[in-house]
């Protein structure tokens, strides 16, 4: 009878790590505009064409977009002690993950498209105004999937 209470002792002990893990991991609400600003940049580059002009602005901007992007995962983690990344989500985490993926692809897909056949550079405005949007609510949805998946002991979160 002793272990059986030490065992359910136990597995509340889990459970409450995991939900105060959960509870540490919630975005600041300048992260995800933040991060959609600098993927927008990158699409709004990259439609720049293949013009010496336009290749040393978009490398310009990749590289300041990535070092937008660097801080952002420093400061998360560096508020939260723990990243939960990519390949640790699962269930409805991974859905979002992957869905946001499929549209970064695409909005880049048409920013060198643009490039490649002189559309109208409003099209390259169109892709980077949806990337800027998935990002902000497709990123909420996946912080919020993976404290839903923490919770539950689905998804590991792991520490610095």
């Amino acid at each position: 009878m002793e272990n059986h209470m030490e065992a359910q002792e136990a597995l509340r002990d889990v459970q409450l790590t995991r939900e105060r893990t959960a509870d540490r991991l919630v975005t600041p609400r300048w992260y995800h505009p933040t991060l959609g600003l600098a993927v927008a940049a990158v699409c709004l580059a990259v439609g720049l064409g293949t013009s010496p002009t336009g290749v040393a602005v978009m490398l310009v901007v990749c590289l300041l977009a990535a070092a937008t992007m660097g801080a952002l995962v420093r400061t998360y983690r560096d508020r939260t002690n723990v990243w939960v990344g990519p390949a640790q989500a699962r269930g409805s985490a991974r859905h979002w993950w992957i869905g946001y993926v499929v549209v970064l692809v695409e909005c880049m897909a048409v920013a060198v498209l643009r490039g490649a056949f002189d559309w109208s550079y409003g099209v390259n405005v169109v892709a980077a105004a949806v990337a800027f949007v998935a990002t902000v609510v497709m990123g909420r949805r996946v912080d919020e999937a993976l404290r839903d998946g923490i919770r539950s002991g689905g998804v590991q979160a792991a520490s610095r």
